[in-house]
C-alpha cells in the first residue's frame, strides 16, 4: 500500500476505534441479552480493528525514513494519537 492511502486508512481506522471505545453502558445493561450480544460483537470488532491498526502503524514506520517530509509529519501525528 502506498504512503498516502496508508495514512488515509489509518485515520479512518483510528476514528472507528475511538467510536467503539466510546461505547458506554452500565453493568446493569449487560444483563439484557440484546445489550450483552451487542457488547460482545463490538468487542470482537474492536480487537480486529486494533490488530489492523497496529499492522498499519508498523507498516507506516517501516516506510518512515523513505517518506516525504509532509507524510512524515502526518505519520507522527497519527502515532501520537
Amino acid at each position: 500500500m502506498n504512503t498516502e492511502s496508508l495514512l488515509k486508512t489509518l485515520l479512518v481506522l483510528h476514528e472507528q476505534l475511538e467510536a467503539l471505545i466510546e461505547f458506554d453502558c452500565n453493568p446493569d445493561d449487560l444483563t439484557n441479552g440484546v445489550m450483552n450480544s451487542c457488547f460482545v460483537l463490538l468487542y470482537r470488532d474492536l480487537i480486529q480493528l486494533f490488530a489492523a491498526y497496529n499492522d498499519g502503524i508498523i507498516d507506516l514506520f517501516e516506510k518512515y525514513f523513505t517518506m516525504k517530509k509532509k507524510h512524515c509529519k502526518e505519520a507522527l501525528d497519527i502515532y501520537k494519537k
